[in-house]
């Protein structure tokens, strides 16, 4: 996996502030956001939409990967430098069911 991208939604007055933020963060790997509703994101990305429906947060993985609900979450905060640690507790069977 060498990048992420993320599609979140845009009529999400929550998701577009959490986007705002973490654009600015530093990253291992390159995240690239995009906002679900779009027509022309859903056109690029129509198997992963047919796939898993409308979910609110989708992860694609450049290496083929998608995730969905807490696992997105916990690869978008993978991807950041500050977050790592908190994203690989998060991800332990004793925490990730707190995930959502």
């Amino acid at each position: 996996m060498k990048s992420l991208t993320v599609l979140y939604d845009n009529d999400c007055g929550l998701c577009c502030r959490a986007v705002r933020r973490l654009v600015v963060e530093p990253t291992y790997l390159p995240v690239r956001f995009a906002p679900a509703r779009a027509p022309q994101v859903r056109e690029r990305f129509a198997r992963a939409f047919a796939a898993v429906g409308d979910e609110q947060l989708i992860v694609l993985a450049d290496s083929g990967e998608v995730y969905t609900g807490p696992s997105a979450w916990i690869m978008v905060l993978y991807a950041l430098r500050r977050y790592r640690g908190l994203a690989m507790r998060l991800a332990s069977p004793g925490l990730r069911p707190l995930v959502a």
